[in-house]
């Protein structure tokens, strides 16, 4: 849970309040399981936390739908490709 995004704490509960993003505390999400420890050491790793957004830049690329249009595949000059 984001409690940096909070307005405040339920004065009955004691638990974080948000506005907007829950519906002033009407949507209630299960707690988080605890992931896989292969997957938990890679999320905790310095390495992956420096380098997740060209993770995210590759999988967003390489998930994109297009059709290819092979009028500039084989021309001369540098690969590219038109979407």
């Amino acid at each position: 849970m984001l409690t940096s995004e909070s307005i405040g704490t339920d004065s009955k509960t004691g638990e974080p309040t948000f506005t907007i993003f829950c519906n002033h505390g009407q949507i209630k999400l299960p707690p988080i399981k605890q992931p896989p420890v292969l997957l938990e050491e890679l999320l905790q790793s310095r390495w992956f936390r420096d380098t997740i957004r060209v993770y995210n830049y590759v999988l967003a690329f390489t998930s994109i739908g297009m059709k290819m249009d092979y009028s500039v595949v084989h021309a001369p000059g540098p690969y590219t490709i038109r979407i």
